[in-house]
């Protein structure tokens, strides 16, 4: 209550940790809560390992939502749950100042990630989102695929640790292909998994081709490769050409022949 009552007066402090402090609870953070109301200097707050149940962060989130002058929020190691991340959420769809918020292990599971997800469709300023120890299932791993598909802002993303398997591994890794900003993401992914997330975040198209046609693409991504081209109009003279030396892939690999009606005369060239 004290560093509250200070809050209110401050004019100069702009990063504020109180982190580890058993003592805080749903009280004190109400106590902060209502001292940023006023606030109008802090930047960043860190509430780690606070003992913050979802009440806790729905006051918390609720005092900012008409007055927000923070950049990152870091709630790591709490126990906001769903609703706790689904009020957060409800925030983001209308912030414009938020750029980091960190939930690591807060169990908001699938309730919370397909908030968090929908969020990211229209959020337009958040950069960086730790998911990470979250107990998040295929439901809202798949909410936040889709919301990342939408995205033009976060750039990195942190989802170790959690509940998902190969169907919201491969939603992820098709929403990073859709959505170019992401640059970096923790999760468990398969060697396949890895190697399409290399293939369509690391190359521009004329890159890709260049990699495909010199081979250096390794053969379990060849058809990735393929497919990634052939709807790319610009590219799909150039992949005949490359086709030419892999036939094998005609009859193995449905992207290529959608390709037919965009070039006919030259598929049936080949």
């Amino acid at each position: 209550r004290r560093v509250a009552s200070a809050l209110r007066k401050n004019t100069i402090l702009e990063s504020l940790h109180v982190c580890d402090n058993t003592i805080l609870g749903d009280v004190g953070v109400s106590a902060i809560a209502a001292a940023l109301e006023t606030n109008t200097t802090i930047r960043e707050l860190f509430l780690e390992a606070n003992h913050i149940s979802e009440l806790g962060a729905v006051i918390l989130t609720k005092s900012l939502f008409d007055h927000c002058t923070l950049y990152a929020l870091i709630l790591d190691n709490n126990n906001i749950g769903g609703v706790g991340a689904s009020t957060i959420a409800k925030f983001l769809e209308t912030n414009t100042v938020l750029q980091r918020i960190d939930l690591q292990h807060n169990n908001i599971g699938d309730v919370g990630a397909s908030a968090l997800g929908k969020a990211l469709e229209v959020n337009t300023t958040l950069e960086w989102l730790d998911l990470a120890n979250n107990n998040i299932g295929n439901t809202g791993i798949l909410d936040i695929a889709s919301g990342l598909e939408r995205n033009t802002t976060l750039r990195t993303l942190f989802l170790a640790l959690n509940n998902f398997d190969d169907v919201g591994m491969d939603a992820l890794v098709f929403a990073f292909y859709r959505s170019s900003p992401i640059a970096y993401v923790s999760a468990k992914f398969s060697r396949r998994q890895r190697g399409l997330m290399q293939l369509y975040q690391g190359y521009n198209r004329n890159r890709l081709v260049e990699k495909v046609a010199s081979q250096e693409i390794p053969d379990y991504l060849f058809p990735e490769a393929i497919s990634c081209l052939s709807n790319r109009g610009a590219h799909v003279n150039k992949l005949f050409e490359i086709l030419k030396a892999r036939p094998d892939l005609l009859l193995h690999h449905s992207g290529v022949a959608s390709c037919r009606s965009q070039s006919a005369k030259t598929f049936d060239a080949l």
